[in-house]
């Protein structure tokens, strides 16, 4: 899988990205932890609406949408 850097702001993230189907339903799934500063972004090609579950996850995590106007 990529990886890239994210900035918003100051902020930025080393992050994983999702782009193939596999990678997109797998996630973050069966990973034990995420390390400061880490995440993975989800590539999905166009806008559109999308379901997210969590349940498989074994660590808290925060979601946050981008448009392609990056709003």
């Amino acid at each position: 899988m990529q990886t890239e850097t994210v900035t918003i702001g100051e902020k930025q993230w080393q992050v994983s990205v999702a782009v193939t189907r596999q990678e997109l339903a797998n996630g973050l799934s069966g990973l034990e932890s995420m390390p400061d500063g880490a995440g993975m972004l989800f590539n999905l090609g166009n806008e559109r609406a999308v379901q997210v579950t969590t349940e498989a996850m074994l660590f808290s995590i925060d979601i946050i949408f981008i448009s392609v106007a990056l709003q």
